[in-house]
């Protein structure tokens, strides 16, 4: 049997948001969560989803003088 090949487009926006839940369309994710950088260090994620946070994030960062 041949191995079923997935593909998807991973689309990532910083946005700035106001109080409230977050909502996620069960049909496409699983989870979500609001994380700290310290929480995000403690999450089991790839290199390459980590390099994904870290980068906007850093932009973000040095944007704001966060750094």
């Amino acid at each position: 049997m041949a191995a079923q090949v997935t593909r998807a487009i991973k689309l990532n926006y910083i946005v700035s948001v106001g109080e409230g839940e977050t909502q996620t369309n069960p049909d496409e994710h699983s989870e979500s969560m609001w994380a700290t950088q310290e929480e995000v260090r403690g999450q089991d994620v790839t290199d390459e989803m980590r390099a994904v946070i870290w980068e906007p994030w850093s932009a973000v960062s040095i944007r704001f003088g966060w750094t």
